[in-house]
């Protein structure tokens, strides 16, 4: 069975970005599946994504499994609510927890397992801060995007570069 076939048999098949859904059959790709260190154990629904990510690497992709340890240490925005900070420790607990689980479920299987702190790390905020502030508006990404107008509509703003913004009232 073709990967397009067995991925829409199995229901991993919902929407692609391929112009050509027979590419998927006839190319080799590089694709990545990454977790944050929040908790030190995948969970029921890991276990999905991970299974449709062992057949790309059963017909020969190349697969990068990413543990994020840089972004579990400066949090991630969900839907109203900020995950909260976990301390360093806790945060290299989890990933080494998480290393050995994904170890596992792709025993002897060619993948390249990747922490994102291990180059975040090394980046500098002002720089980047500056970069992007040149070239976006906030007050676009504002007004254009439901994720942030829940955040300041809840009333408990957001970080933005190491700056906490709060609006007094919504958009």
């Amino acid at each position: 069975m073709k990967l397009s076939e067995e991925l829409q048999w199995r229901g991993f098949w919902n929407q692609t970005t391929f112009t050509d859904d027979k590419l998927i059959d006839s190319e080799n790709f590089t694709l990545y599946l990454g977790t944050d260190p929040s908790a030190d154990s995948l969970h029921v629904g890991h276990l999905a994504v991970y299974m449709m990510v062992r057949h790309f690497l059963e017909r020969g992709h190349k697969v990068f499994l990413l543990v994020g340890g840089g972004t579990g240490m400066i949090g991630d925005m969900r839907d109203t609510e900020e995950r909260n900070l976990l301390p360093y420790e806790e945060i290299e607990h989890n990933k080494q927890a998480l290393k050995s689980q994904v170890s596992r479920i792709f025993a002897g299987r060619d993948f390249t397992l990747v922490d994102n702190a291990d180059w975040l790390a090394e980046l500098e905020l002002l720089p980047y801060c500056f970069a992007i502030s040149v070239r976006i508006s906030i007050w676009q990404i504002l007004v254009s995007r439901e994720f942030f107008k829940a955040r300041i509509n809840n009333g408990k703003g957001f970080e933005f570069c190491g700056v906490h913004l709060h609006f007094a009232s919504g958009l």
